[in-house]
Parts: C-alpha cells; structure tokens; sequence
C-alpha cells in the first residue's frame, strides 16, 4: 500500500480544498452503495493472519463470522507477540452484527493498546440513519456519548465485508462511507494489478486493494470539516 505520502497529502487538501468540495462529496455520497455481485454465504468462515516485522512474528489475529437468520455476527481478536510487545503492547477484541447485506446493527469493540483502554459500543437504527455511538475511557473513568448521521451504515467489519463480494477491475475506484465508533470517513478503495500471492493456504491469482482514507464532518448538517 502506498501510505508514505497519505498524511501530508490529506493534510494539505484540508487547507486549500473549499467547502464547496464537502458538500460535493455530501452527494456523492447519497448514491446507494453496490449491492454484493457475489452471493457469498459467510456464516462459518474463520480467518487467521499472521504479522512478522524484521523477521520476529509480530501480531496475530483471528475473525470467525456465523450465521443468524438475515444477520451475521462477527467475532475477532489481535494481539502483538513476542519482542515486538515489549515495544507496543496491543490486546484489541469485538463482535458485530451485521445484517446480510453487511448494514450495521450493533458493534462493540475492546481496545487495549498502549495509550488508549476504550471500550466502545455503536448501534445503528436504521430507519433514522443514525449510530449511537459510547466510549468509555477505562484509564481516566469518563464515558462519551455521541452520535453519527450516515448515508451508508457501514462500519469496518461490514465494509470489508462488501469490499470481498464485490467484483473489481484493475483501475476501478469506489467510494464508501463508514464509522469506527470515533469520527465519519470516507474511504476510497482503487483496484491495482492482479497478483499471485502464496500462504500458507496456497497460492492464489489476487487483485489489490488500496484504500485511502478521508475524515468527514461527524453530523452531516452541523458540522464544519476540521483542517
């Protein structure tokens, strides 16, 4: 992924792009996402990933998805291991439901990293397109409510869901709007070439996915975009 020029770059189109180009994307964003091209049944499937940094297993983590009625539900855990948690400690675990077109319904995530001990806890209703978002800072014991308006109620689990349904072309952009419990964003997902990549499962023909990552107003008729 080429991440290396994201950061400044997103920073300087916070200080030039008008508003007008928010309210733009505030369009773009009402045109109803792509329905699943690939009728996929998740229920059962378990997924394990491995990180290694200079060598030394890093990380690991685990997502098992099960079937219930017209929804899903969403179990995972990550943890960094070995050296590398001398460094940066990470136990980090969640469960979401989702329905079977991957909308959310409820969402609570266990963040336990070096600075930050947040439990968080999102529910979408989505007749009001409205999630519901606490978040309680279990260092200094403080609970925050607020809430998020979306046109798509997606949030990363479900998101990366519909991304793996979807066909892709090498070129293809698509747009989508998601909340991780903390702000809106808009993530643009660019298809790159098709590769041939081997795990421990095999060797397969792969298309990549390169996402990028934008910060939107948190409630689509008050807020202003921070630069």
């Amino acid at each position: 992924m080429k991440t290396n020029w994201i950061k400044p770059g997103l920073a300087l189109l916070a200080l030039f792009l008008p508003l007008t180009g928010f309210a733009l994307l505030e369009q773009l964003l009402q045109i109803p996402p792509p329905a699943p091209d690939f009728k996929l049944d998740f229920g059962g499937e378990c997924l394990k990933y491995e990180v290694k940094w200079s060598g030394f297993r890093a990380a690991e983590a685990w997502v098992c998805t099960t079937g219930a009625g017209d929804q899903y539900r969403v179990k995972g855990y990550a943890r960094t291991l070995g050296l590398p948690r001398t460094l940066w400690r990470m136990d980090d675990w969640g469960e979401v439901d989702i329905t079977r077109d991957f909308r959310l319904v409820n969402y609570c995530l266990h963040d336990r990293e070096v600075f930050s001990n947040l439990d968080i806890s999102m529910t979408m209703n989505p007749e009001t397109k409205v999630a519901t978002i606490k978040r309680v800072n279990l260092d200094k014991n403080k609970t925050k409510y607020k809430t998020v308006e979306l046109y798509q109620g997606f949030e990363p689990v479900g998101l990366a869901s519909l991304a793996r349904s979807l066909e892709w072309k090498t070129g293809q952009k698509r747009y989508f709007e998601f909340t991780d419990g903390a702000e809106r964003y808009v993530i643009l997902i660019s298809a790159g070439p098709v590769e041939q990549v081997t795990v421990a499962a095999g060797t397969f023909n792969t298309i990549r996915l390169d996402p990028y990552l934008f910060r939107i107003p948190r409630t689509k008729a008050k807020e202003m975009p921070e630069l």
